[in-house]
């Protein structure tokens, strides 16, 4: 009754907090209040564009789920398969309740304070539209006072690159210029129009027989030829916008090309460096994985050359189908479950593991450390196909139990889902925690004595010394690669195919074994199954989970809001 009593204190302070901001904001502030009490979208009214959308996002998704869902499962008059969807229920609306009474406390301050700074990238965004707009006031006024050499220089590079440049006898750089310029002219006039059409139409076999190639073709050149008309726009405003400064400043000779060649090989060696780095992320980074988000959207499964757009139906197929979706609920939940204890039980016995070994009066430190790092200098392919065979039916661990009278049977380890997946975060520990201990280990020499002996003469015990110097400078540093070695687990191919390729099978999953995460799953759909528009789906959702989850933690964390400090 205590703690009911206290609890309803907070909330009465809470909603006078609430009338007292009210009536003393300007209209501005009660409507971004009254925005965030019904829809958590006060932020739009508070320059907080960016959040605002997204709370507005969550908000209307919530209402839409527990209006047709979320509270029939949690009354219990709807259910879902084997699946505790009502425990997830309950999670989401607390879940839901914590952020928009968070968003409410957050309007509420910044209300109060009465400041709305606008963001950097709004800030930014105007300050570049400012200087466009104040560029093109410019150039329009030295149109205007030039004679008519200086305006034939001004409109020369609209119509062909590289003039200006010829004008002032820099003969090579012209020559360049208007080369990138006729080049690209005949590209598009040649193919670059015709692989922009094949984008958008995708499936060709309405033309004639010589015009008709693969779909993946037609996506692929099509994807190029945008980006090629992305770089050429860019290297057509930069020659704009050189030449205008130029004439502006009375800058009538050119560097000579020799000379610009020499400063790539000087003080501007990072174009230089930085450049082909650049062409291979695009072309074999961004383009492929642009390539891949737009299989989602098409009905590409493999078994022909030639397919179609079509929107979103693999996703409503992937959410609003009752198999698919229970497939898609049980596999993101195994894939979390098994990326937090495949994380957690590394780090902290990597901790461990270091800490024992590292103790004052252990005796034969090197030879302990030898011989966790022969575990660790172990290729993994080998040690985990060696694991897959041990434990088998037949193996030799179940051998060895058999011959020891400890059963009397074998024991199933991959073939029953929950000992497969409980072996297989233990043999993850196996791979994983030596190098955990040898990372930690290095930390761990670093840690300031000073620390220790002033919290030894205030009385710190062992434990105390652990949890309050130990865990805090441990976790200050590496919280980061916590952050990377869940995402790392949430893509952890190799653990979990090597060791049982997703099975076992039959478990009520489509087209999906009892061990699969989404990952492994991905790869089955696409390796077996040829569905490469689901695979390309689940493809995108991996990515929005991961960058969701190492986005949001990562910038809480210490590491982040403290770098370059420990306190």
């Amino acid at each position: 009754m205590q703690h009911l009593a206290h609890f309803w204190q907070h909330v009465k302070l809470d909603l006078k907090h609430y009338q007292n901001t009210f009536y003393k904001a300007n209209l501005r502030g009660r409507f971004a209040i009254v925005f965030s009490t019904l829809l958590m979208a006060g932020g739009l009214l508070t320059n907080q564009i960016v959040k605002g959308f997204v709370k507005l996002l969550i908000h209307f998704l919530m209402i839409l789920y527990f209006g047709r869902f979320g509270f029939g499962f949690i009354l219990g008059t709807q259910s879902f398969r084997t699946l505790n969807v009502r425990l997830y229920s309950l999670i989401l609306l607390g879940l839901w309740i914590y952020l928009y009474y968070k968003n409410l406390k957050e309007t509420l301050h910044v209300v109060q304070e009465r400041s709305y700074p606008k963001p950097i990238w709004i800030q930014k965004i105007q300050s570049s539209w400012h200087e466009r707009i104040k560029a093109l006031k410019d150039y329009r006024m030295l149109f205007k006072h030039a004679n008519q050499k200086t305006k034939l220089r001004l409109i020369s590079p609209f119509i062909f690159m590289g003039l200006d440049q010829f004008l002032r006898k820099g003969y090579v750089k012209s020559f360049l210029l208007f080369g990138i310029q006729t080049t690209f002219i005949l590209y598009m006039s040649m193919i670059g129009l015709y692989d922009l059409m094949d984008l958008i139409a995708l499936d060709t076999t309405f033309l004639p027989p010589e015009f008709i190639r693969p779909s993946t073709f037609n996506l692929v050149y099509g994807l190029l030829a945008i980006l090629i008309v992305f770089v050429f726009i860019y290297l057509y405003i930069k020659n704009i916008k050189t030449v205008t400064i130029h004439i502006k400043n009375h800058e009538y000779a050119l560097k000579p090309f020799l000379l610009e060649l020499k400063e790539l090989k000087d003080h501007k060696l990072y174009v230089t460096l930085l450049t082909f780095p650049i062409l291979g992320i695009l072309a074999f980074t961004v383009l492929p994985l642009i390539f891949m988000i737009s299989i989602a959207f098409t009905s590409y499964q493999g078994s022909g050359q030639h397919f179609s757009w079509q929107g979103l139906d693999v996703f409503k197929d992937l959410l609003l189908i009752s198999d698919n979706l229970y497939t898609l609920i049980s596999v993101i939940e195994w894939t979390l479950i098994w990326a937090f204890f495949a994380t957690f039980t590394n780090y902290f016995g990597g901790i461990l593991l270091a800490t024992l070994i590292n103790k004052k009066g252990v005796k034969g430190k090197k030879i302990w450390r030898t011989v966790f790092i022969i575990t660790m200098s172990t290729p993994q392919f080998v040690s985990l196909l060696i694991m897959n065979q041990m434990f088998a039916f037949n193996g030799p661990v179940n051998q060895f139990l058999l011959n020891l009278n400890l059963i009397e049977t074998g024991i199933n380890f991959w073939g029953n889902q929950t000992n497969a997946r409980i072996l297989i975060i233990i043999v993850n520990m196996w791979v994983g925690i030596p190098y955990l201990m040898l990372l930690t280990s290095g930390i761990l020499m670093n840690i300031p004595e000073e620390l220790y002996e002033a919290a030894i003469i205030e009385g710190a015990s062992k434990r105390q010394l652990f949890m309050k110097v130990t865990m805090p400078y441990m976790l200050f540093i590496t919280t980061p690669l916590l952050v990377t070695g869940f995402i790392h687990n949430i893509n952890n191919f190799n653990v979990i195919y090597l060791l049982t390729q997703g099975k076992p099978l039959g478990v009520g999953l489509v087209n999906a074994g009892g061990t699969d995460i989404l990952i492994t799953w991905l790869y089955q759909l696409t390796r077996s199954y040829r569905l490469y528009n689901l695979s390309a789906a689940i493809g995108i959702i991996i990515f929005i989970i991961s960058a969701s989850i190492s986005l949001s933690i990562y910038r809480r964390t210490a590491s982040y809001q403290r770098e370059g400090e420990f306190a």
